[in-house]
């Protein structure tokens, strides 16, 4: 199935009546989701699967969960089940960095495999997007605001490529890779 989303964090307010809350979007196993809990006072709380919460979804056949699972609160858990009004669950997707196809030479090409693993390396790049928002390849042309961006630009040294990341105007960057050369 495709990743169809982009969604990799969710998070609700407690309102003390509430006790299931909806991850709407792919997820590998269960394994890959962090819950925690928010206080009124702004203290977070790490929740722990079968103690504080549930989870429940329809599994593909692969065993990922392409269309989302449920959290459900647990009245045995740390803080009760419904959670107290005014604080906020949050839930986010932490898919496991691991590679989980095999290819044998010869083999007919296993298409729904492959999708599969393509799908784990989209939800895995969607983790990594927000660290790298206005990375260039390059220097950025036009009109935007050059001090937004992340210049990540070549150089070789030794015989070797490199790139080396610089934020702001590529004129006056406050890191001058230009200075690397000749290393």
């Amino acid at each position: 199935m495709a990743v169809t989303g982009t969604l990799f964090s969710q998070a609700y307010q407690t309102d003390g009546v509430s006790t299931v809350f909806a991850y709407p979007d792919y997820l590998f196993q269960f394994s890959d989701l962090t819950v925690q809990y928010i206080d009124s006072s702004n203290a977070t709380h790490n929740l722990v699967r079968a103690v504080d919460y549930n989870l429940t979804g329809t599994p593909d056949s692969f065993g990922a969960y392409p269309s989302g699972v449920n959290v459900t609160t647990i009245n045995t858990g740390t803080f009760g089940s419904p959670l107290p009004a005014g604080g906020q669950i949050s839930m986010s997707r932490f898919t496991a960095r691991t590679q989980n196809i095999i290819y044998v030479n010869g083999d007919a090409f296993p298409a729904n495999r492959t999708e599969h693993a393509l799908d784990k390396l989209t939800l895995m790049i969607q983790e990594m997007a927000p660290g790298f928002r206005g990375a260039y390849y390059g220097i950025p042309t036009g009109a935007a605001n050059t001090n937004d961006w992340i210049l990540m630009l070549p150089f070789v040294a030794g015989g070797q490529m490199f790139w080396v990341c610089t934020k702001g105007d590529p004129a006056n960057p406050i890191w001058n890779p230009a200075a690397m050369i000749g290393l």
